[in-house]
């Protein structure tokens, strides 16, 4: 929720950036509304593309137990 207050600062436009930041942490807390945190990293893993989730590559699919 930083970002959006940031470049209010930035571009002199204050009040957009409390919005902005407003409007954010209202849309997270509306997403997480009664589940737990990992709920939206998991939908990110899903919805996103995969350089968002940090895996760089996923195992083939017939590797069902793996080393580690």
């Amino acid at each position: 929720m930083i970002i959006p207050f940031v470049w209010g600062i930035l571009s002199q436009h204050i009040l957009i950036g409390v919005v902005l930041s407003g409007a954010g942490w209202w849309g997270l807390k509306k997403a997480k509304a009664g589940r737990a945190t990992s709920w939206l990293l998991h939908l990110a893993y899903w919805h996103l593309p995969a350089g968002f989730t940090g895996m760089k590559a996923t195992p083939p699919s017939y590797l069902r137990l793996m080393a580690g």
